[in-house]
């Protein structure tokens, strides 16, 4: 695991968790858990639902999300 993110990696997360948070009303407490999360065959990592089916992909596509 990496402890520190370069300025590129860090404008994509907080644009990312923008999105999230968006699409969950701003409410902290509707945040979805892991298991509502899509689950990305390719990557082996979890995806938003708000990414999967408005196709609001912040970056590239599912396979490029990280």
């Amino acid at each position: 695991a990496k402890l520190f993110s370069d300025s590129v990696e860090m404008c994509e997360n907080v644009e990312r968790n923008f999105l999230e948070f968006t699409a969950e009303n701003g409410n902290w407490r509707a945040v979805r858990l892991e298991d509502e999360m899509y689950h990305c065959g390719v990557t082996g990592k979890l995806l938003h639902p708000v990414h999967v089916e408005t196709n609001a992909y912040v970056f590239g596509s599912p396979t490029d999300y990280n």
